[in-house]
């Protein structure tokens, strides 16, 4: 009942702001880069200019944030708090709740990505002990830097879904630069003012050719995750054909593709998850999510909503066909500009 009742919050809301977004389509629909290319100067309220134009940076950089000015006509008023009414609420992850990742594992990995990273990776785990699952399927994982988290540091049993070949390739690699480096690191290979010296090519080729490390090329060195790669391109028509290829998978650690029993036919629990599943990506995650009977919950950060595709091919105008993907909001025949679209993904708050 108390889901429900969320659920109906969650689509009042949103079209209460689809309905905001209507009545202020004079911006909503404008990219800020055309506003005065465009003189859409010229579509703002009266009323407001004055005030506007004697705001400081200051109180500008405020407005976001809630903040109005006293003397602002209460139209204006109006607008700044119907925004932040309307905004959906934020998960934030404080620091000391999610694990840090250490220079060896932040191998190829800009600031940004270390952020995400280390947040995405604990929140997963948290859904993971809350439903039970011990594996994960990560939908568009690039090269794995979720995934070898998941596995290294949560000790989850990953399958990493990419449909690029040769970005499979460069995360398998990554993941046996890392597990090496962090061989090294253990044999204190240490110089006492620099700390853990740049390893030599000849340390590399020799590490490489070990049998150790060949061993561990599909696994996390110590921990009792495991990571695999698969090259798969996700499609509306292949959700089906993908769950047949992750489930010879997804048995145990100790389990080999095929050695399982023939009338297996169900594959452990999993959670099923996306970062920056882009476009029409982040629709197909959740469609498989619906089609599966295994997977116990669905994590996805989705990205480029303005680039989904529609029947009708544009990409200007979604249609309700389509876009959302909730029946009661297409009922109620949404049709949102790309413009729009984008617009409400941004986050001027973080």
């Amino acid at each position: 009942e108390d889901t429900q009742n969320s659920t109906k919050e969650w689509i009042q809301r949103s079209i209460e702001a689809y309905q905001f977004t209507e009545k202020h389509k004079w911006i909503a629909d404008v990219e800020s880069i055309d506003f005065f290319a465009n003189n859409c100067w010229k579509h703002v309220p009266e009323e407001w200019k004055e005030p506007l134009l004697r705001l400081e940076l200051e109180d500008l950089q405020r407005m976001p944030s809630g903040w109005v000015g006293n003397d602002w006509p209460q139209s204006l008023k109006d607008f700044v708090s119907d925004s932040m009414r309307l905004r959906f609420s934020q998960l934030e992850v404080r620091n000391g709740d999610f694990m840090e990742l250490n220079l060896t594992n932040r191998l190829g990995m800009a600031d940004k990505k270390v952020h995400e990273v280390e947040r995405m990776s604990r929140f997963v785990r948290d859904v993971c002990q809350e439903t039970q699952s011990d594996w994960v399927v990560d939908i568009g994982a690039g090269e794995g830097y979720v995934s070898h988290c998941l596995a290294e540091h949560y000790d989850l049993n990953v399958l990493a879904a990419e449909s690029n070949q040769n970005i499979v390739n460069s995360g398998s690699d990554r993941i046996t630069r890392v597990t090496e480096l962090i061989q090294l690191q253990k044999e204190k290979i240490e110089s006492p003012k620099q700390g853990y010296r740049k390893m030599t090519k000849i340390e590399f080729e020799k590490l490489k050719m070990s049998k150790e490390v060949e061993e561990k090329k599909a696994k996390v060195a110590n921990s009792k995750g495991s990571i695999q790669f698969i090259s798969f391109l996700l499609s509306a028509d292949r959700l089906g054909k993908f769950q047949e290829i992750i489930r010879p998978f997804m048995h145990s650690p100790l389990t080999e593709p095929g050695n399982l029993p023939e009338n297996s036919s169900k594959t452990l629990p999993y959670v099923l998850i996306g970062l920056h599943t882009c476009g029409d990506l982040a629709k197909m995650v959740f469609d498989l999510f619906l089609e599966s009977q295994d997977a116990t919950a669905v994590i996805d950060v989705g990205c480029c909503y303005h680039t989904r595709s529609t029947e009708s091919g544009k990409l200007q105008l979604m249609d309700a066909s389509t876009f959302p993907m909730s029946q009661d909001l297409r009922n109620f025949k949404m049709n949102m500009t790309s413009t729009a679209i984008r617009l409400g993904t941004f986050s001027p708050l973080q």
